[in-house]
């Protein structure tokens, strides 16, 4: 009996602690996935059903958020009153707006354009990316993406490699997420990317870079990886190159990775 009262009392004290004096605010909305920020604090995701917060008595200002891309979100807002020890339930049916663009997104809009041969035209450092469905569709080892894109003929050329590492990132969109590439792209995967830059401190190991978060990995090569191949303009260097871009330290990147 004495240990059961312990346990009734420590059940009081959480209550008193946690649950006196609050409010449940139970949200749900059209969209799954999407921010809820009270009083300008993001506190939880909708999903299936409502999600409950518990809030001090008084009026609060929810802000419910889905991003789309760089330009257009779902988003409502509402002054509502919680009082204390009470349940409010609200559903929401969000609205399509437009938003500001960032410095990145206003780069986009005119350094990537979408070619109709299967190709996006990098205008600023006269690159040329493959883009078709079925390049999309392979998984290769190191060995063969590299000659995959040494074999292929797009676009009246046959000149095409794997990117270097850092031609990788330059089409990383680093303020998206699923996926985390520039504008332009239409068939992408979940994979990594491999590039043709073997870590300095191994030499059985390749860089890549991976376009749902936009994270960079390091493969064995003869592990299947995506691949997307690129190729160069023209010879002349109008715009800006990659020559003078300074070799990561892998070590340096090994630690950031195993954090």
């Amino acid at each position: 009996m004495r240990s059961f009262g312990v346990v009734v009392l420590l059940v009081f004290f959480a209550t008193a602690l946690y649950g006196e004096g609050k409010g449940k605010l139970r949200i749900s909305s059209d969209q799954e996935g999407a921010y809820i920020y009270i009083d300008g604090t993001k506190r939880a995701m909708t999903g299936v059903g409502f999600t409950t917060i518990l809030l001090d008595e008084g009026e609060h200002k929810v802000k419910i958020i889905k991003e789309i891309d760089s330009f257009c979100q779902y988003t409502t807002e509402q002054s509502v009153f919680v009082g204390a020890d009470t349940s409010v339930k609200l559903y929401y049916k969000l609205k399509k707006e437009k938003v500001g663009s960032s410095v990145q997104d206003e780069e986009i809009l005119t350094r990537w354009i979408k070619m109709p041969d299967g190709t996006v035209q990098d205008t600023k450092w006269s690159l040329s990316w493959e883009d078709t469905v079925s390049g999309a569709k392979k998984t290769l080892t190191w060995e063969e993406a590299k000659g995959y894109c040494e074999t292929i003929f797009l676009n009246g050329h046959d000149d095409w490699r794997l990117p270097t590492y850092h031609e990788l990132l330059s089409i990383v969109h680093y303020q998206h997420y699923n996926p985390a590439i520039v504008k332009g792209f239409k068939y992408l995967t979940r994979d990594s990317y491999w590039s043709s830059d073997v870590l300095a401190s191994d030499a059985t190991l390749v860089w890549s870079v991976n376009f749902y978060a936009g994270n960079t990995y390091y493969y064995k090569q003869d592990t299947k990886q995506s691949v997307r191949c690129v190729r160069k303009i023209s010879d002349t260097q109008e715009s800006e190159t990659l020559e003078g871009v300074e070799s990561l330290d892998d070590s340096e990147i090994i630690k950031e990775q195993k954090r």
